[in-house]
């Protein structure tokens, strides 16, 4: 008899060390989820930082990007070069691998850069994307600037509100 309470007994603490195993691990797997979301939000804010840097050291693309207006006519194909503008797209360019991996945070992305690529891509009748097409023809690359035109494209399909430029979302081709 004393031998079933004994193995009664050290079911009972088992079954209980278990649970409590089981809830530290659920502790510490909603705290690494949490810390990986931070770490993402911080990412996602390092490199709209670093962009921010680019654009107050380029004033005159600064001003592009942010004032421009079509009527204007300053083109982005003129100053490219000049304002090293594809280290500004580099940046588009990164933000989209990062969020095919998941590394930075989705949301928090099209809060802060769909804004501002939509502009520069639609801006003077969609010269960027002629220049990005340009330059896919003449170096023979299909691949440049293949993740800005993409994060374009589904900032569109996620757009919340369509602007009078677009009735609809504008589909890639």
């Amino acid at each position: 008899m004393r031998m079933k309470e004994d193995n009664k007994i050290f079911k009972t603490t088992l079954s209980f060390s278990l649970i409590g195993i089981m809830f530290v691990l659920i502790a510490i797997f909603f705290q690494l989820n949490q810390m990986n979301s931070a770490s993402k939000i911080n990412l996602t804010y390092k490199i709209y930082n670093d962009m921010a840097e680019w654009e107050r050291s380029h004033p005159d693309a600064r001003k592009w990007i942010y004032e421009y207006d079509d009527k204007d006519s300053v083109f982005l194909k003129d100053h490219f070069d000049k304002w090293q503008f594809d280290d500004y797209l580099t940046y588009y360019e990164t933000i989209y691998s990062l969020e095919q991996k998941s590394v930075v945070d989705n949301s928090l992305v099209y809060d802060l850069y769909s804004a501002n690529l939509e502009q520069i891509y639609e801006a003077n009748n969609f010269e960027l994307e002629r220049l990005i097409k340009t330059m896919r023809i003449q170096q023979n690359d299909p691949e440049i600037y293949i993740g800005v035109e993409k994060l374009y494209f589904e900032f569109m399909e996620r757009r919340k509100t369509i602007s009078g430029i677009h009735k609809t979302a504008p589909t890639q081709k």
